[in-house]
C-alpha cells in the first residue's frame, strides 16, 4: 500500500465554491458545497481552528468547511482528513490565483472509495456526518450535561487512531471531551442516575462504546479505567431494576384470594342494563370510545363549540394536537393557549381535502396537556407570533425543523410529520420556496431524513 492508497476522504471529490471577498476582507475561508435545507446545520470544530457544517437532517451532505487563511498551510491536520491533500491544495491555489471571479469554483480533491474500515459508523460522508453531529451535541450547552457526555464517548469511540482512516477530531479535542463525559457520568451515578433508566440493550451500546471498538473509550490513558469502572457500577444498578421491575410484574399477574372470587362472582353494585334494556348511567357507552385511542377533547374559548366552522380539536396521542375543520376556516393559523393564556404554539392549517379530514392543523404540545380546560385554540388569519427581525425568524424556521428531525430519528413520524408542516409554513413565509418544498417533502414522507438515533438520542428521551 503506497501514499493514499485505500485512504478515504469523506468529503474528497465534491464541489465547492469561495467567496474571494471573504478571504480579503477577514483572512478567513468558507469553502461552501451544499446549501442547508430546512433544519440548518450541525457544527463541529475539529481541530486547527477548522469547523464544519453538515446537513442537520442529512449529516452526509458538507454544507461548509470554515477556518482561517493560516489553517490553510497545516499539513496532515483535519482539513486533510476531510478533503485530502489534494483538495487542500486546490483550495490554496484557488484564493492565490491573481485573476478570477468574486466567486470561484474548486473540486476538492479525487474522491477514492476504497472499503477500508476506517471508521466504527461505517464509510465516507455519512460516516463522518454522524460524527461531526455527535460532535455538535457533544458541544451544546443547550443540552442536558448527561446527553453531551454520552455522545462525547461516541464520538471518540468512532475515531479511528490507526493513521490508516480519518481521524475527522483531533486528539486534543478528544481527550478534553473525555475529562468533561467522565465528570458528567459520575455525577449522574450520585445524584439524578438518568443513565440507570438504560434498558439492557441500551445499556450494551454504551458497554460497546466504552469497551469496544478500533478506540475503545477504556484505553484513554487519563479517564479510560474511571469510566470503565463507572460503566461497570452502572450495569449493576440497571441488572437491579430489571430485577425488580420483573419481580414487580410478577406480582401483580398473581391475583390475591379475594381477587380471585370477585372474578367468579362479579358484584357490579348496580344493573348493568336498566329494565328498558338501556345501559345504566354509571356505565360507559362502548361505542362511545372507539376510534384506535383517539380521544375528543373539549376545549374551552374561542373552539369550545365543535362546528364546522370552530374546529373539531383532539387529543390524538399525549402531546400532539389535532384540529380538522370541515368547512375552510376564516384564518390560515391556529394558536394554542395554556389554561394561564400562554401561547404554546402556532401552526398552519393545511388543506388535506374533504375526503381526507378537510382542513387540519397538527401541533406538538406538551404531554401534561390532556385535561379539557388545559388548552384554548384561536384561528388567525396570519402568524403574526414572530419577531419582525428576518433573522429571528429564520431561527425559528430552522429550530421548528431541528424538533422535526429529531422527532423523526425517535420514531414519531406522525408527531414529526406535523412539525415539517409548521416548518414548512415558516420558510414559506420567508419566501424560501425550496426549504419549504423539502420540508413539506419531509412532512408527506416523499423525503426520508437521513439522520439516524444515536445512544445520545435515546438518554436525552429518558430525560
Amino acid at each position: 500500500m503506497n501514499g493514499t492508497d485505500g485512504i478515504h476522504y469523506p468529503f474528497g471529490g465534491l464541489q465547492a465554491v469561495v467567496n474571494m471577498d471573504e478571504v480579503t476582507t477577514t483572512d478567513a475561508v468558507s469553502i461552501i458545497s451544499f446549501r442547508p435545507g430546512p433544519a440548518g446545520t450541525s457544527s463541529a470544530e475539529v481541530g486547527d481552528g477548522v469547523i464544519v457544517d453538515v446537513d442537520f437532517a442529512a449529516p452526509g451532505r458538507l454544507c461548509t468547511i470554515r477556518l482561517s487563511r493560516e489553517a490553510l498551510y497545516i499539513a496532515n491536520g483535519p482539513l486533510d482528513d476531510l478533503i485530502g491533500p489534494a483538495g487542500r491544495q486546490s483550495v490554496i491555489e484557488t484564493i492565490n490565483a491573481r485573476t478570477g471571479p468574486r466567486l470561484r469554483k474548486l473540486d476538492l480533491g479525487p474522491s477514492q472509495r476504497q472499503q477500508l474500515g476506517s471508521l466504527l459508523f461505517g464509510e465516507g460522508a455519512a460516516a463522518a456526518g454522524r460524527i461531526i453531529a455527535a460532535a455538535d451535541v457533544s458541544d451544546d450547552f443547550d443540552e442536558h450535561p448527561v446527553v453531551r457526555a454520552i455522545a462525547r464517548l461516541a464520538t471518540y469511540n468512532a475515531i479511528s487512531p490507526n493513521g490508516m482512516g480519518n481521524k475527522i477530531i483531533s486528539d486534543d479535542r478528544l481527550d478534553s471531551g473525555i475529562g468533561f463525559a467522565f465528570v458528567a457520568i459520575r455525577d449522574d451515578l450520585k445524584g439524578d442516575g438518568v443513565l440507570s433508566r438504560l434498558n439492557q440493550r441500551q445499556y450494551q451500546q454504551l458497554v460497546d462504546i466504552v469497551a469496544r471498538g478500533e478506540r475503545p473509550v477504556q484505553r484513554n490513558p487519563r479517564y479510560g479505567n474511571a469510566i470503565r469502572e463507572q460503566i461497570d457500577l452502572l450495569g449493576s444498578i440497571i441488572d437491579r431494576n430489571s430485577r425488580d421491575r420483573a419481580q414487580s410484574q410478577q406480582r401483580n399477574q398473581q391475583p390475591e384470594p379475594e381477587q380471585i372470587a370477585a372474578m367468579r362472582f362479579p358484584d357490579t353494585g348496580t344493573d348493568l342494563f336498566t329494565s328498558d334494556g338501556s345501559r345504566g348511567n354509571d356505565q360507559p357507552d362502548r361505542a362511545a370510545t372507539r376510534g384506535g385511542g383517539r380521544s375528543p377533547v373539549d376545549i374551552p374559548g374561542p373552539a369550545s363549540a365543535a362546528t364546522p366552522e370552530s374546529g373539531s380539536p383532539q387529543l390524538t396521542s399525549p402531546g400532539r394536537l389535532e384540529v380538522a375543520y370541515r368547512q375552510r376556516p376564516d384564518g390560515e393559523w391556529i394558536k394554542i393557549f395554556d389554561h394561564n393564556l400562554s401561547l404554546i404554539a402556532t401552526v398552519p392549517i393545511i388543506n388535506h381535502g374533504r375526503k381526507a379530514g378537510g382542513w387540519i392543523a397538527q401541533a406538538v404540545i406538551p404531554t401534561s396537556l390532556t385535561i379539557a380546560d388545559d388548552l384554548h385554540i384561536v384561528v388567525t388569519s396570519k402568524n403574526d407570533t414572530g419577531s419582525d427581525d428576518p433573522f429571528e425568524r429564520i431561527i425559528d424556521a430552522v429550530e421548528t425543523g431541528k424538533d422535526a428531525a429529531q422527532l423523526a430519528t425517535e420514531g414519531r413520524v406522525s408527531d414529526a410529520a406535523a412539525q415539517w408542516r409548521v416548518c414548512a409554513a415558516l420558510w414559506n413565509e420567508l419566501g424560501d420556496k425550496t426549504r419549504s418544498n423539502l420540508a413539506m417533502a419531509y412532512a408527506t414522507g416523499d423525503l426520508e431524513i437521513a439522520r439516524l438515533a444515536q445512544l445520545h438520542d435515546t438518554v436525552r428521551s429518558l430525560i
